[in-house]
C-alpha cells in the first residue's frame, strides 16, 4: 500500500451545514486535501440549488416574519390610560408591546414590523376602528385582532366579528380580564411567548 509523504499531518476542517457547525479531521495528503476541498465545493453548490427549488425565498421570508412576530402585540387606542394599562398588564407576561395613539400610527407600525395580535379601539378620532380592522385583515390576514371599546353593542360586536375580529373586550376591563383574553388567543394559535420567569 502506497502512502502520501504528508499523510502523517492531521488537519482540522470546520464547515457549516444548515446552521450547524461540523468539525472534520483528515490526514493531509497531496491528493486527499484537494479532493476534499473539491467535494465540499460541489456539495455546497448542490445544496444551494436544492434549497432554492424546494423552499422558495418568499416562503422563507414569510416563515421568518411569522416567527419574529410570535409574541408581539400592538395596542391601538387614542386613550393614554388604556395604552399604559395594556402595556403594564401584558409586558410582565412575556409579551413585547408596541403602542399607537391612533389608527394611522398603528397601520404605520404594521407596515414596518409584524405583529401576532392587535388590540384595537373601535372609536378613534382619526380612523374608525372598523376601517382599521378591514385594512389589517386585507393586508395582514394572519394577524389576530381584538376590538376594545367603551361603546359595546351587540351590533358593533357582531360586525367586528364578521369582519374578522377574534374577540371583543368592553371598557373598562381589569388586567386579569385582558391577560386571560390574550392568553386564550395565543393558546389557540399555539403562539405562546417564551417563559421569561
Amino acid at each position: 500500500m502506497v502512502q502520501d509523504s504528508l499523510a502523517d499531518t492531521e488537519v482540522c476542517f470546520r464547515i457549516s451545514i444548515i446552521g450547524e457547525q461540523h468539525t472534520i479531521f483528515l490526514l493531509q495528503g497531496s491528493h486527499t486535501f484537494f479532493l476534499f476541498l473539491t467535494l465540499c465545493s460541489c456539495l455546497w453548490t448542490l445544496f444551494q440549488r436544492c434549497r432554492m427549488e424546494i423552499l422558495p425565498q418568499s416562503l422563507v421570508s414569510a416563515t421568518t416574519e411569522m416567527e419574529f412576530a410570535m409574541n408581539k402585540i400592538l395596542v391601538i387606542d387614542d386613550e393614554a390610560i388604556v395604552r399604559i394599562s395594556c402595556e403594564r398588564a401584558l409586558a410582565p407576561e412575556g409579551y413585547e408591546i408596541r403602542v399607537a395613539s391612533g389608527g394611522r400610527e398603528g397601520l404605520a407600525f404594521l407596515e414596518e414590523e409584524p405583529f401576532s395580535l392587535v388590540l384595537l379601539d373601535l372609536k378613534m378620532p382619526d380612523i374608525d376602528g372598523i376601517e382599521v380592522l378591514n385594512t389589517i385583515k386585507a393586508k395582514w390576514p394572519e394577524t389576530k385582532v381584538v376590538m376594545i371599546t367603551g361603546y359595546s353593542t351587540v351590533d358593533t360586536a357582531v360586525q367586528a366579528l364578521r369582519l374578522g375580529a377574534f374577540n371583543f373586550i368592553e371598557k373598562p376591563f381589569t388586567p386579569d380580564t385582558l391577560v386571560s383574553a390574550v392568553k386564550e388567543i395565543f393558546d389557540r394559535t399555539d403562539q405562546k411567548p417564551e417563559d421569561t420567569k
